[in-house]
């Protein structure tokens, strides 16, 4: 059970150009319709999130005016040319202002994670709250998404994105603590590249 007065903020990086994609990864459809940014946001709420917030930057308006009926907080990164770590530091200061006690970030392209892995990321996580991140792993790989714990998030909020080190997986291996959790979700180590690959992926039920 969660901690009384505790919530998990959701953070959706969708700030890159998608060059090989050629289009906005974030409004790609399924046959029924739903872009892939609204499967995402769906499942980091119905996963116990508490306020979803998306990042955007390159097609931020595009991305915006296809998904305008989704219930979240849009944080556009002016500085997305300089990679994704710029954007995920826009996601986890809002969490922050926000209050919460955590943060699961997802880029929009890991697509296809379980609803239990997330909430399993979520209730690790809050059990040991002396855990600065919670990364899933699938047959020795790690993948997305990941818990982040408040006070990781402050140390993040804190670096400059133009520095050295301003790279999750080297923020993630110099951590004090962190938990790499057994999943068994292939997914959590694949992401959408190409249109052949969505096809192949959207084929499903969604």
């Amino acid at each position: 059970m969660r901690p009384v007065g505790y919530s998990i903020a959701g953070i959706v990086l969708a700030a890159g150009a998608s060059e090989r994609m050629g289009s906005p990864k974030a409004n790609l459809e399924t046959p029924k319709k739903r872009t892939l940014l609204d499967l995402q946001c769906v499942l980091l709420a119905s996963s116990g999130c508490e306020g979803v917030s998306v990042v955007v930057g390159a097609d931020a308006t595009a991305i915006r005016e296809r998904n305008s009926a989704l219930d979240v907080e849009w944080i556009e990164n002016s500085d997305w040319r300089n990679g994704q770590f710029s954007s995920l530091i826009a996601g986890v200061r809002s969490a922050l202002a926000s209050g919460a006690q955590g943060a699961i970030v997802l880029p929009v392209d890991a697509a296809g994670v379980s609803e239990s892995v997330v909430m399993a990321l979520i209730e690790t996580g809050l059990r040991n709250p002396h855990l600065d991140a919670v990364v899933p792993e699938y047959e020795g790989k790690k993948g997305h998404p990941v818990y982040l714990s408040r006070t990781f998030c402050e140390a993040l909020a804190a670096l400059d994105p133009n520095s050295d080190n301003a790279r999750l997986d080297m923020q993630l291996e110099g951590a004090r603590s962190i938990v790499r959790l057994l999943v068994n979700d292939p997914n959590v180590v694949k992401n959408i590249n190409t249109a052949e690959e969505w096809k192949d992926f959207s084929s499903g039920p969604a």
